[in-house]
């Protein structure tokens, strides 16, 4: 709670030293073997990996976003060039992801034995690209192919002090859960999807240009839309928090660090059952939020409809960053914490003496690369 009221104050500027405490926090009540994880990490090296990467690209985003303004919906390279712009997001995020996850890693100790990533971030970036655009095609269906290729990329590149990474899982073996999940959280979205893009006249571009004009269609007009949106949006969180434990024991089942074996031994039944009670309090809060706001605003008589579109645009950006901070919060506070309480003390360490024979180098990863996964909150700013 402290830490995102911090976040709202601070807009999210103290988010690098709240970040770091809450990591020292979480990972020093982890044990192995009566010995805790070390995390060594700084703030000011989160900050300024931040900052870099903001100054870099940050240039680049704008010239895009100006090339796009200046573009006709219909001409074949805006069209191209819209494309682009959501493949150089999906790349990006797939590099953000693998550099946070480098410099998370060699700044955690146990017994003196640090840890580290190699690999090519750029490579990893243009696999999660591919899996991105295959997800896509396949309306979701290769999922479990997915995750089995980017965690073997991972795993493989994974080193803990002289101990090589690996990575056994089977994408088979996720197939049962994601089909369920699938056929009753994805699948009637994914066509709800479509539908309302064919009846606006769906084009190549039509996504990109009609945005914005979407949102303030909704928000000013159509209170039922934006609603069902919403719970539309709450389905499907559900759905993927509930996949979430069986990948998370699969994952965990299926990874190695040289003679060193994971196992796990949550029960799923009862992990999935208390999941689902604070995904209901997650969603009874947004949905009650939400129905609130469009009851006594959200109509074209009511508070928004009387403000100009500068006000407007500020006022809900602003209540926007305030909803997506409670909602992380609360998936925080009944979703994400309340798992990590039952995964963590149901996973089994086999051979964990080896990884305090390890050795190896201690080779810290620099935060720069990993200041792009904060790129993403930089329109709050």
């Amino acid at each position: 709670m402290v830490a995102t009221l911090l976040d709202l104050v601070t807009l999210r500027l103290a988010r690098f030293w709240t970040r770091s405490r809450l990591r020292r926090l979480f990972f020093t009540a982890i044990e192995i073997d009566g010995d805790p994880l070390d995390y060594r990490g700084k703030p000011h090296e989160l900050l300024v990996g931040f900052a870099l990467s903001f100054c870099l690209l940050a240039p680049v985003a704008a010239g895009a976003a100006a090339l796009l303004a200046v573009a006709e919906a219909e001409a074949a390279g805006s069209v191209l060039l819209a494309y682009a712009i959501c493949g150089a997001l999906a790349f990006g995020y797939g590099v953000a992801g693998y550099a946070a996850r480098g410099y998370l890693l060699s700044r955690l100790a146990w017994r003196g034995v640090t840890g580290r990533q190699d690999g090519s971030m750029l490579q990893f970036g243009f696999l999660w690209l591919s899996w991105a655009v295959a997800f896509l095609l396949s309306a979701g269906l290769c999922v479990p192919r997915a995750c089995r290729a980017l965690a073997a990329y991972r795993w493989r590149f994974t080193r803990w002090g002289g101990l090589r990474g690996g990575f056994t899982g089977r994408a088979e073996q996720l197939e049962p859960e994601w089909r369920r999940i699938w056929l009753v959280h994805v699948l009637p979205l994914y066509a709800a999807a479509f539908w309302v893009l064919f009846e606006r006249d769906w084009h190549p571009a039509a996504l990109p240009w009609e945005l914005e004009l979407a949102f303030d269609e909704m928000v000013r007009n159509e209170a039922g839309l934006i609603l069902l949106w919403v719970a539309g949006g709450l389905w499907l969180y559900s759905g993927l928090m509930q996949f979430r434990i069986a990948w998370l024991r699969w994952l965990v089942n299926g990874c190695a660090l040289g003679p060193i074996r994971f196992y796990c031994r949550l029960d799923g039944a009862y992990a999935t059952h208390r999941l689902q009670q604070g995904i209901l309090w997650v969603e009874g809060l947004v949905c009650a939020a939400f129905l609130l706001l469009l009851l006594t605003g959200g109509a074209e008589t009511g508070f928004f409809g009387e403000l100009g579109y500068t006000s407007f645009v500020w006022l809900a950006s602003a209540m926007i960053f305030a909803a997506w901070l409670a909602a992380r919060y609360l998936h925080l506070r009944f979703v994400f914490w309340p798992l990590m309480e039952q995964l963590l003390p149901s996973v089994a360490v086999i051979n964990v003496t080896a990884a305090e024979q390890a050795g190896g180098e201690d080779r810290k990863q620099v935060a720069f690369p990993a200041g792009i996964a904060d790129l993403g909150y930089a329109h709050f700013l």
